[in-house]
């Protein structure tokens, strides 16, 4: 009978305290509502954060710094109430409010699943509608050059129509060479050398249509081909310095190195001697003197030659930084100077045909050097007694060896050759392009002059092409930003990696090294 009283009286305090409890929850409810209304009535609505376990969109932000403090100490007087309750109503308590929050809180990430879905999409329809996927609208080409007499009036023309019938010309040609490789035909090397032109003539204006299509800018084809011969030219003399170097057995991992010193002394010769003509003396000496240490170590004393290459890279990166911060620094009118840079020379009569001759027919004297190189080690490479002997050292030492040709000095002369040559392009960086020497002016182009070498098979002429390419596509990427296309032009400069890429791993052909490069000769 004592327990009974005792028992209700608990049970009434129990009462009183879950009635504490809902005044509790109803304050909570009030000052919630409160600070929710002056929030979004006053606040600056700037940032995202949560709101009662919401967190709001990113299109929907709002301010709430300041407001999570209160709601926090409104949390903690809460459980500080909630201790005094009963155990089972405390378990209660917490598991309706964690089911609230997480039903809140699953509805919010459906809805920004849908949120990101619809952004995805409406991303997908601009890229539809953009010209990457279809060219819209007419193109302007412009042929017309300021170096030429003759006034050629600018194309303009519908993009779609003239992309269907070069993607029919294409088409064509890679039935035609299905065709004769299911057919095992062998067709003469004129005819494949004009069928390859016609594919890359095709893809090339195929691309610059296709980015001009529907831009306000217009498509200055013959500005583009120029600039893509001026930039391919150090590439080509790199290209040929590693043709020459690897097909007697030396490995040249130094032409960055070979175009950095060329550069430098380039720019000097020309500003102390005040004439432009030194500077293309000084600069294959520059690049011979740093093959002699490329020949000295790989050839006489038998060390790596990558190993070596890349020691030369970091000594004329070193180099050539200390001399321009201390020499050229202190005295750039004399040792730095732009004032001498080559100037174009313009053939007559051939400069003035259409297209084809402000390209190849007005430009400096370092560009008709590259035209000359070219063809000479493609002709004396493989059709004279001194391309014999360079490809046997190359090959076949011991063999070479055998008939009386001495090797070790046949690599070292053709790998000082090599080096002079890229030399000679790293001219055009300074005396070429009218530009004072700065640091690291090459900005690694030895290295895409070797990834040419060997996508052009280590020929004179491949490499020549496989330069190009390289050129023109970064020719192409300052060219977009002019007619504002939806291309990025970054995506336009990897293309000629990713090629090289493929051509490397044996899609394009085999591609095979001569057998004994990097290979030391010890009789």
């Amino acid at each position: 009978m004592g327990r009974a009283p005792l028992a209700e009286a608990q049970l009434s305090i129990f009462d009183v305290k879950r009635d504490d409890a809902g005044a509790v929850n109803s304050t909570r409810e009030d000052a919630l509502r409160e600070l929710i209304e002056h929030h979004m009535l006053d606040d600056a609505a700037y940032r995202t954060c949560p709101e009662l376990r919401v967190v709001a969109f990113l299109a929907d932000p709002f301010n709430c710094s300041g407001r999570i403090a209160k709601l926090d100490a409104i949390d903690l007087q809460e459980a500080g109430r909630a201790v005094e309750l009963d155990a089972d109503d405390l378990v209660d308590l917490f598991a309706t409010q964690r089911g609230e929050d997480d039903g809140l809180i699953d509805t919010v990430e459906e809805l920004r699943t849908d949120r990101l879905l619809q952004k995805a999409e409406y991303q997908l329809t601009r890229l539809v509608d953009s010209s990457l996927l279809t060219a819209r609208g007419d193109v302007t080409l412009r042929l017309n050059d300021k170096s030429q007499s003759l006034d050629i009036p600018d194309i303009v023309a519908a993009g779609t129509p003239i992309l269907c019938v070069l993607f029919v010309i294409n088409a064509v040609i890679a039935a035609w060479s299905a065709y004769s490789a299911f057919q095992r035909r062998t067709n003469t090397r004129a005819l494949e050398t004009t069928m390859m032109g016609a594919a890359g003539a095709a893809t090339v204006l195929g691309f610059l249509v296709f980015a001009g299509s529907g831009s306000n800018g217009a498509v200055t084809l013959t500005s583009t081909l120029v600039s893509t011969v001026a930039i391919s030219t150090p590439l080509i003399f790199g290209a040929l310095s590693g043709v020459v170097s690897e097909h007697v057995g030396v490995v040249n991992i130094a032409i960055e190195g070979d175009l950095l010193v060329g550069a430098f002394a380039g720019v000097m010769a020309a500003s102390f001697f005040r004439t432009p003509y030194a500077g293309v003396v000084a600069a294959p000496i520059a690049g011979a003197l740093l093959g002699s240490l490329l020949a000295l170590f790989s050839v006489k004393y038998g060390v790596d030659q990558i190993i070596v290459g890349v020691v030369l890279n970091v000594l004329a990166l070193g180099l050539t930084t200390f001399f321009y911060g201390t020499l050229m620094k202190d005295a750039p009118q004399d040792l730095n100077t732009n004032q001498f840079a080559l100037s174009a020379v313009k053939i007559p009569l051939l400069a003035e045909i259409p297209i084809i001759g402000p390209v190849f027919f007005n430009q400096t004297i370092l560009v008709y050097l590259m035209y000359a190189a070219v063809a000479a080690l493609t002709v004396f490479l493989y059709r004279s007694r001194w391309g014999l002997r360079l490809r046997a050292c190359g090959e076949h030492p011991r063999a070479a060896d055998t008939v009386g040709i001495n090797v070790n000095r046949t690599r070292a002369t053709n790998a000082i050759l090599g080096s002079a040559f890229a030399g000679l392009g790293g001219a055009f960086f300074t005396l070429g392009s009218g530009l004072s020497f700065t640091d690291n002016i090459s900005a690694g182009n030895g290295y895409i002059a070797l990834a040419a070498m060997i996508l052009g098979k280590w020929h004179p002429l491949g490499a020549m092409g496989a330069a190009i390419m390289f050129g023109f596509a970064q020719a192409v990427a300052r060219l977009l930003p002019n007619i504002e296309p939806s291309i990025p032009s970054d995506l336009v400069s990897m293309i000629p990696y990713v090629v090289t890429i493929i051509a490397v791993a044996g899609f394009v052909g085999k591609s095979r090294a001569p057998a004994a490069e990097n290979v030391p000769y010890v009789k």
